[in-house]
C-alpha cells in the first residue's frame, strides 16, 4: 500500500515513509503538502530525536506534470496581485518545507531503495545525508525542464552547493546518475546492500550529534565545490555551459534559460536567497503559462 505515512519509534527515530510509484510532483498540492505536514509532525514532535525518510519504491516524476492543470487553476484568477501570489504560494509548499527539514535542528537522513526523480530527489537532497541501495539500476536525477515549469523544491540551489555548478546543471536539465556516480559527485554518502537500506539510515540518526544537523551551506566556511563563475576559469565553463544550452534550446526555452540563471545564481548568493530567487522564476514561468 503507496502513499505518505510517518510513525515514530521506541528510540525516537522519526520513520517518513514516501512510496509513491507515481513520483512527488512539487505542483501538487495535495502530495506535497501531506510530505510538509509530516515534516512538521516530526520536528515539532519532542519525542522525536531524529528523522529518516525512506524511500522504499521507484518514484520517477515526468517532466512537466501537473503544470499545465496548474497554469489553468491560475488563469481562472483574474486579479494579477492574488495570481501572483497564489503561484508563489503553490509553487513553495514543498520547498519550505524542505528548508524547515534542513534546519530544524535533528538530524534527517534518506534511505533509498529504489529509483528518484523529480520532487522525491529533491526531499533526499534536503536530507543531511543519503543512503542508497546497491543496486545498478537504480537512477537518481531530475526530469526535464518543461515550457512552464523548472524544479522548485529546492534542486536549483541544492545540487550547485553539493557537485558545483557544472555538473548540477547536467542533472537540473534532465539527467540522472547510478548510485556509484552519485557518490563520487558528493550526492550520496552511504551504497548498502538493498535490504540494510533503512537500517543504516536509521542507525545514522540514532548516533549522529547536532553538528550533523548543520549543512555545510549554513555555515561561514563553506566553500562551493566545483568551478567557480567569478573566476576566469569558472567563467568560461559556465559560458561554454550556457552556450551549450542554448544552442540545444534554439535560445527559445525560457525555463531552461531559468535553470542557468539559478545555478549561476547559486554561486553567489546565501541559500536562501538563493531558494526565494527558485520560487519566483518558478512561479513566473507558470503564470506566463496561465496568460496563454
Amino acid at each position: 500500500m503507496g502513499g505518505v505515512t510517518h510513525a515514530v519509534g521506541a528510540d525516537g527515530v522519526g520513520i517518513l515513509t514516501v512510496d509513491l510509484p507515481q513520483g512527488l510532483d512539487a505542483l501538487d498540492a495535495a502530495t506535497s503538502g501531506t510530505v510538509a505536514a509530516a515534516i512538521d509532525a516530526l520536528l515539532g514532535d519532542q519525542a522525536v530525536r531524529g528523522i529518516v525518510i525512506h524511500f522504499p519504491t521507484a518514484s520517477e516524476q515526468a517532466g512537466g506534470a501537473d503544470a499545465g492543470a496548474v497554469a489553468a487553476e491560475l488563469r481562472a484568477v483574474t486579479d494579477a496581485a492574488a495570481r501572483r501570489k497564489a503561484a508563489l504560494a503553490r509553487v513553495s509548499v514543498l520547498q519550505s518545507a524542505l528548508r524547515r527539514l534542513e534546519t530544524g535542528g535533528k538530524p534527517a537522513a534518506a534511505a533509498i531503495g529504489a529509483s528518484l526523480s523529480g520532487g522525491a530527489f529533491e526531499v533526499a537532497l534536503a536530507c543531511h545525508r543519503r543512503v542508497v541501495a546497491d543496486d545498478a539500476a537504480l537512477r537518481l536525477g531530475m526530469p526535464r525542464v518543461s515550457e512552464a515549469r523548472i524544479p522548485s523544491g529546492g534542486a536549483t540551489q541544492r545540487l550547485v552547493r553539493m557537485a558545483g555548478a557544472i555538473a548540477a546543471l547536467k542533472l537540473l536539465h534532465g539527467g540522472s546518475l547510478t548510485a556509484a556516480d552519485a557518490q563520487a559527485a558528493k550526492l550520496v554518502d552511504e551504497i548498502v546492500p538493498a535490504d540494510a537500506v533503512l537500517a543504516r539510515a536509521t542507525a545514522w540518526v540514532q548516533s549522529a550529534g547536532a553538528e550533523a544537523a548543520v549543512r555545510a551551506w549554513d555555515t561561514k566556511t563553506f566553500r562551493l565545490p566545483g568551478a567557480d563563475p567569478r573566476t576566469h576559469h569558472g567563467g568560461g565553463q559556465f559560458a561554454v555551459a550556457n552556450a551549450l544550452q542554448r544552442k540545444a534550446t534554439g535560445g527559445r526555452s525560457p525555463a531552461a534559460d531559468a535553470v542557468q540563471q539559478l545555478a549561476y545564481q547559486a554561486c553567489l548568493v546565501p541559500m536562501d536567497v538563493g531558494l526565494r530567487l527558485e520560487s519566483k522564476y518558478a512561479a513566473r514561468l507558470l503564470i506566463d503559462a496561465a496568460a496563454h
